[in-house]
């Protein structure tokens, strides 16, 4: 339980962070959405986690 609460804050924190801009990574919905499915935040943080591995690998 301990480490789907450290994750799903993680996910929290890279819905609602901004970018460089000052503009949300996510949007209200999807802050909604984290609250009240917790499982959504770790199905986005591993999904950007992707991304991410994707956008690196292209360089």
């Amino acid at each position: 339980m301990f480490i789907f609460f450290i994750f799903w804050m993680a996910g929290m924190a890279g819905i609602t962070l901004p970018y460089d801009g000052g503009r949300k990574k996510g949007h209200n919905w999807q802050i909604a959405l984290a609250i009240f499915v917790p499982i959504y935040p770790i199905a986005w943080l591993i999904y950007d986690m992707y991304m991410q591995r994707k956008y690196m690998k292209e360089d």
